[in-house]
């Protein structure tokens, strides 16, 4: 959401045998009608990328390229049709399927996959100066998990680790210092989903609880605010 518009930037279509990557834009004030605003956007077609609003900028960060490639550059926009790229290598590694959130003045990088299940943490105020705030964070190493900020705090919220479908909950003030609030939630283990903060409350919203996938379409919300 940026400058009273909701965004959708890129993805993947097709088929698993013929996919097809996407670097178009589009925008909409309410979610009815949508207007293109780049059928091909200066960054490269990608999925499983992340993308956050932070000092009145669209950020894009990393994502799958390709069947074998993923990246770790990081573009910015005021508007969502002039980008900027900000690094063509953050110090990050390249990797898919990760969150990034905004929480205390500096957007966050989490998890994610590239040869092997991450639980990195890394931060940034301006998107060009990262710093690595925890090389093995507490939790297992994973991706296609869900993350937001609330209450002063980063939340985390199941994904896939080598194990199968996670439905763990863990939160931080800092981002370095991270307490497992749910060891098993009330939703099944799950990766791919969605996350929102609505009302004071965390809503969970579908995803896969199994690999290969079976797909789920349940929403739950979390009891009470944090």
């Amino acid at each position: 959401s940026h400058a009273g518009k909701l965004w959708v930037f890129g993805g993947l279509a097709g088929t698993s045998s013929t996919p097809s990557y996407k670097n178009d834009i589009w925008s909409s004030v309410d979610g009815a009608t949508w207007t293109q605003e780049l059928s091909t956007a200066p960054w490269a077609a990608r999925m499983e990328h992340a993308s956050v609003v932070h000092n009145g900028k669209i950020w894009i960060l990393g994502g799958r390229i390709g069947n074998t490639t993923s990246a770790n550059d990081v573009w910015s926009s005021v508007d969502g049709v002039t980008w900027t790229q900000e690094l063509a290598t953050a110090p990050w590694a390249e990797r898919y399927d990760h969150t990034a959130v905004v929480h205390n003045g500096k957007m966050w990088v989490i998890g994610g996959y590239a040869n092997g299940y991450k639980n990195d943490v890394w931060s940034s105020a301006d998107g060009v100066t990262w710093t690595q705030e925890l090389a093995t964070a507490p939790w297992a190493g994973r991706h296609g998990h869900a993350s937001v900020a609330l209450g002063g705090e980063i939340w985390l919220m199941g994904g896939r680790i080598p194990a199968g479908s996670q439905n763990d909950v863990w939160s931080s003030v800092d981002g370095i210092n991270w307490t497992q609030k749910v060891v098993a939630a009330g939703w099944s283990g799950r990766y791919g989903h969605a996350s929102a903060v609505h009302a004071g409350n965390i809503a969970i919203l579908g995803g896969y609880d199994s690999h290969p996938g079976n797909l789920v379409n349940d929403v739950w919300f979390s009891a009470e605010a944090p």
